[in-house]
């Protein structure tokens, strides 16, 4: 059995937990996007008019929104922490069922080291793949279309260049993502010989011993060890890289938004409320391209 397929029958045996996984992700999409409107109508229709007596109600509402949208964020970690495991145990009863199924032949095919990290590493990746892969990715998703279809009512220019912006910042992305790709997948690979040589020396400890081979086998060792850490600092220059450029872009967007609108007023026709909440809007609209970002590394390490 596949693990789609392991994933669909989990859900189709718990229908109570898909339907309440649907509802997280509508009310953490919907409930992001109504702090910017709140903050327009506090700026715009409460400062403009000097009446504030009923600021605190919507000071008190501006909370409250932020208040729900952390309870159901920790409800999607706690229903996201139950499918995965839900999930890895079927897997791995499939996996034993499936080694219980193999012949002599099979087993002579296969050194220790891979079947150990079949059953701990790569299963704890597929649990990682719905922790924080998935479910995440498609409430990202959601949440940037609902902010560009947010900054397009505010503005139509304003929205233009936003989705202007946005292909540089899925080829980025992709660029990262192919090149952590090689470097997870022989990081992946050389996890599995390290593993394998482990096992492998534990084993045969009275001939290393006999034939007073220890050189060898600590250079063998040490060979694996280094190339392990040398994918392994490839992978970690693209994840520092990453994250630093988006905040740069993100940065560079708010302050031309600014200038322009500073500058002259008529270009994006935008109130000083509604100017603050695009900005709110921008932020937010960066922070779900970069976990897409950091979801899509996740998706790689776990195919």
């Amino acid at each position: 059995m596949s693990v789609i397929k392991c994933i669909f029958n989990y859900f189709k045996k718990h229908r109570i937990i898909f339907v309440f996984t649907l509802l997280v992700i509508i009310s953490v999409t919907f409930l992001s996007l109504v702090p910017p409107q709140l903050l327009k109508i506090i700026v715009d229709d409460l400062s403009s008019s000097n009446n504030i007596s009923h600021l605190w109600i919507y000071a008190l509402l501006y909370m409250l929104i932020f208040i729900a949208i952390g309870i159901i964020n920790f409800l999607k970690e706690i229903l996201l922490v139950i499918i995965s495991q839900g999930v890895g145990k079927r897997i791995r009863l499939e996996m034993l069922t499936k080694v219980n199924r193999l012949s002599y032949k099979n087993f002579a095919e296969y050194d220790y080291g891979t079947l150990e990290a079949y059953f701990s590493n790569d299963v704890e990746e597929i649990n990682t793949l719905i922790t924080s892969g998935v479910i995440s990715m498609i409430i990202d998703s959601f949440k940037i279309i609902g902010i560009i279809i947010s900054i397009f009512i505010f503005s139509y220019l304003f929205g233009l260049i936003t989705l202007a912006i946005i292909p540089f910042l899925i080829l980025f992305v992709m660029w990262i993502r192919k090149r952590m790709y090689k470097a997870q997948k022989t990081n992946r690979t050389l996890e599995g010989k390290v593993n394998n040589l482990v096992l492998e020396n534990l084993d045969n400890i009275n001939t290393i011993k006999t034939f007073r081979i220890y050189n060898e086998v600590k250079e063998k060792y040490d060979n694996i060890l280094k190339n392990h850490f040398k994918t392994n600092q490839k992978s970690n220059i693209y994840d520092a890289l990453f994250s630093p450029v988006m905040q740069i872009l993100k940065t560079l967007l708010i302050v031309l938004i600014i200038v322009i609108s500073t500058t002259n007023n008529s270009v994006f026709g935008l109130s000083i409320g509604t100017l603050a909440s695009s900005i709110d809007l921008i932020t937010n609209l960066f922070s779900p391209i970069e976990n897409l970002g950091m979801e899509l590394q996740t998706i790689q390490k776990s195919f």
